[in-house]
């Protein structure tokens, strides 16, 4: 009814085109009981932790830690046995959320946040002195001869919950922020748009993933 570490088998490293480094280790583990199944070799004590740094033997790489992504597959595969292969992976690329705990529950998940910019076509109507655009004739200039790039910046919120909010997003379309916020003034952020969508999670339960897009 427990697993055991017995040790490391097999260690490789590859490195990607942008320089990223993906270490692969193979730990074999043994069960007293062979009735114990992957789940519970997936949790053998003294297995590397989810977020640890790489550090083995004489190797060191504080830049690299371990992914929540694992395999668990017996050494028998044609007969019940109690030897096991667990293979983990520590790399140097980002992810997508912390790995502090694991999450199971999808409603304990963190928001996530991305961001851009959307570009635009403004017209000038002074130059940079402040003096208005004006002709010999002192008419205003206008059409593309005064047209100029600019961009604004976006902020996108996407939030797993229970229940949708529909009534109390849906006055707040195209209203603006009354306190400052990231750094901008009272009324610089506005709410541009909320998308949602239903998502079924495990045999019957419901949530929503609504995203909130501020310009």
């Amino acid at each position: 009814m427990s697993s055991t570490l017995k040790g490391r088998i097999d260690w490789n490293l590859k490195v990607d085109k942008d320089g990223h480094r993906d270490y692969m280790v193979k730990w074999l583990c043994v069960t007293d009981d062979t009735a114990d199944g992957p789940e519970r070799v997936f949790f053998t004590p003294g297995l590397p932790a989810i977020g640890a740094t790489w550090a083995y033997g004489n190797d060191t790489d504080a830049w690299a830690f371990r992914w929540p992504t694992a395999s668990v597959t017996p050494v028998e595969t044609k007969e019940p046995g109690n030897h096991w292969i667990v293979e983990h992976t520590f790399s140097t690329k980002p992810l997508s959320r912390c790995q502090d705990d694991s999450i199971e529950n999808p409603l304990d998940e963190p928001d996530r946040l991305s961001g851009t910019f959307v570009k635009y076509t403004e017209e000038a109507t002074v130059d940079r002195n402040g003096d208005a655009i004006t002709s010999s004739s002192h008419e205003m200039i206008r059409g593309p001869m005064v047209e100029f790039d600019s961009n604004r910046p976006t902020v996108s919120i996407e939030k797993n919950i229970l229940a949708l909010p529909l009534s109390t997003f849906t006055p707040m379309i195209d209203s603006v922020n009354d306190a400052t916020l990231w750094g901008l003034g009272a009324r610089k952020v506005k709410l541009s748009n909320a998308k949602w969508k239903r998502v079924l999670y495990g045999t019957c339960t419901f949530y929503f993933i609504v995203t909130y897009d501020l310009i």
